[in-house]
């Protein structure tokens, strides 16, 4: 802290060194943080075709205004994040999207992944709002799962809707998974390598610097691993993967339950973030291939939550990251450790080890830079 006080001080300073450092500092923060205006949105441009005049039992029903201003920012974006409070009208805003995407070309099928429990409600207000509109669910019980799935795959549906339970078992077919696994090893690897740079800049002690290469190599065999395994799968649950459901958008309620997708040791090592958690990884792999099904890569995902942040600023990244990736790209942020590097404020401290030695690692002092993430998350 006192380094970083003391850099600033001479920054502000008049002589010619800490101008022309200042000036390249100013040049740096607005090309990557000022370079992108945010649009307004006031849901003047948004409309939807084939909604109900009766709904909830209200007559000559109309859109709420709110409910506009968010559907016209993700249909804008074809895709995002609605994280708004309870009872603040996400279901609502999230189906007039869907329609209207369609309506527009850009969506065909939408798989719709909610908790069990507002299963049915969901079906109903879709049903309600869109009387024209063609709906499945999809709950995979055992005695059903084969005409389920054949269902979804062939007919022309609006909405496939699913518990979070069967969107859970809904893998990606095998080709798809080692694609998206062999993505994670070489995200893992760049991962390594830009910390690595970071340690030596620090002027890290070599046992600092094996440490971090035992813990990242740990976790690209772990994938490695994953891969094999698929190898030895001769028959899944399934015979009809996600991907060949013919869906090419997804809606997913409650995507909180989705923030430990891609820990890193890094994360792991200053206590924000877990093990990783193979339901949210899995979650991740089938947005990333809805992604891919759109001409520009970022299309087709929308997440929906009241509580995107709940215990640290880190899910931030992660909800992002599940939505609106190209974000995340778009302000330099390629991983969770870059996430961490321009958020996290760290230190170190001594702390004994098991062999009796002290050594000094890392831990968090508190958050920077809370205006900048509030102005990545506007823009998903």
């Amino acid at each position: 802290r006192e380094i970083h006080r003391d850099f600033l001080s001479w920054v502000r300073e008049t002589t010619a060194h800490s101008t022309e450092s200042r000036e390249h500092i100013q040049e740096a923060y607005n090309r990557e943080f000022n370079s992108i205006a945010t649009p307004t949105f006031d849901g003047s441009t948004f409309s939807v075709r084939g909604i109900t005049d009766v709904f909830n039992g209200m007559e000559d029903f109309d859109i709420f205004d709110h409910n506009e201003v968010v559907a016209e920012k993700l249909l804008w974006n074809l895709g995002g994040g609605d994280f708004h409070d309870v009872g603040s009208g996400k279901t609502l805003a999230s189906l007039i999207t869907m329609m209207a995407a369609q309506q527009r070309g850009a969506w065909k099928k939408t798989i719709i992944a909610v908790p069990g429990q507002v299963l049915r409600k969901w079906q109903a207000e879709f049903s309600e709002l869109f009387p024209n509109a063609t709906s499945l669910v999809v709950e995979l019980q055992s005695g059903n799962r084969a005409e389920e799935l054949a269902r979804a795959q062939a007919g022309d549906w609006n909405a496939i809707l699913m518990p979070l339970s069967a969107f859970k078992r809904l893998p990606l077919s095998k080709l798809e998974r080692k694609k998206r696994l062999r993505q994670r090893i070489q995200e893992v690897n760049a991962m390594l390598n830009a910390e690595l740079q970071r340690l030596k800049e620090k002027g890290a002690s070599k046992q600092q610097i094996n440490r971090l290469k035992k813990k990242y190599k740990k976790l690209k065999a772990e994938y490695e691993e994953k891969i094999e395994d698929l190898g030895d799968i001769d028959e899944e649950e399934v015979d009809v993967y996600f991907d060949e459901m013919g869906a090419d958008s997804l809606i997913i309620d409650e995507a909180h339950a989705y923030k430990n997708a891609l820990g890193t040791p890094l994360a792991r090592q200053l206590g924000i973030a877990g093990s990783t958690s193979d339901r949210a990884e899995a979650a991740l792999r089938k947005a990333r291939w809805v992604h891919s099904q759109h001409p520009d890569g970022i299309s087709g995902v929308l997440c929906l939550t009241a509580t995107p942040v709940q215990n640290s600023p880190i899910e931030v990244w992660h909800q992002l990251n599940l939505c609106a990736p190209h974000v995340l790209e778009e302000f330099g942020i390629k991983n969770l450790d870059t996430f961490i590097n321009l958020f996290v404020e760290r230190g170190t401290e001594t702390e004994k080890q098991i062999t009796g030695s002290y050594d000094r690692e890392e831990a968090i002092l508190g958050y920077k830079n809370l205006s900048e993430m509030r102005r990545i998350i506007d823009q998903a």
